[in-house]
């Protein structure tokens, strides 16, 4: 029994070992205030096609908000108030869905935790949507504005949810 015992407690420190070469990186969340950016940002926005996007680029400082629905969950800061949720109550037009332009900038799950900020660089679509690939378990998730962004900065990392 003892022999099993000592096994898992090695198995279990062998895994932990960092097993990435020197430049290789797998990581698959920036630390605070790391910018995550996978393409030039010139181009990702060149080569991003999708119908009905502003002109305009945004650069948008925004807070998840874990909600009990399948609803947009992230809000500005200016938009939010700690003690009665959003000033405006919580509907479609004062929070915001994010889409990644890139599919190599998607955020981690770790960080979609209340109180998290991050800063994205986007546009945002010209009219009220669900995001593409987005997953609900609401069958009519409702339609929101969404941000279509091109790199990203974690400012705030309330919790990391490890």
């Amino acid at each position: 029994m003892n022999i099993r015992i000592a096994f898992l407690y090695i198995a279990i420190l062998c895994s932990c070992t960092n097993t990435e070469k020197e430049g290789e990186s797998k990581n698959i969340s920036p630390q605070h205030n790391e910018i995550c950016l996978t393409k030039s940002l010139p181009e990702l926005i060149a080569n991003d096609h999708k119908d009905a996007l502003s002109a305009e680029l945004d650069t948008m400082e925004l807070t998840y908000m874990a909600y009990a629905c399948d609803c947009p969950s992230w809000v500005q800061l200016n938009e939010h108030d700690q003690n009665t949720g959003l000033k405006t109550g919580l509907a479609a037009d004062s929070s915001y869905y994010i889409e990644p332009a890139d599919t190599s900038l998607l955020i981690d799950d770790r960080l979609r935790i209340a109180g998290n900020t991050i800063r994205f660089i986007g546009r945002k679509y010209m009219n009220m949507r669900i995001p593409d690939n987005a997953e609900f378990t609401d069958p009519e998730p409702p339609a929101g504005i969404v941000l279509r962004y091109y790199s990203y900065q974690v400012l705030r990392p309330y919790k990391t949810g490890e």
